[in-house]
């Protein structure tokens, strides 16, 4: 886990989002929401919460993560590079 990383966690964790936890997975932040929360909905606003406290990290460095519950996931990308702007789905 690098410092950028770092400063995710104790940032998202700092939020007290009700049952979330959040940790590093390598490479990626890891998400995970209870089953019994709406993960469309979370879906629908991790990228404005995101981008939201990106100015407290202060960085400009590409993160993923991934969020999910038992389920099923869906990753996020902050300051994506080229490759994942151009990526085909």
């Amino acid at each position: 886990m690098d410092n950028i990383q770092s400063k995710w966690i104790k940032l998202l964790n700092e939020q007290n989002f009700s049952g979330w936890e959040v940790k590093s997975d390598e490479d990626e932040v890891l998400i995970i929401v209870p089953d019994d929360q709406d993960l469309v909905l979370v879906h629908k606003n991790i990228p404005d919460i995101l981008l939201t406290l990106k100015p407290a990290i202060d960085s400009n460095e590409r993160v993923v993560f991934v969020v999910g519950n038992s389920q099923t996931s869906f990753g996020f990308i902050v300051n994506p590079n080229n490759k994942d702007l151009h990526a085909k789905i």
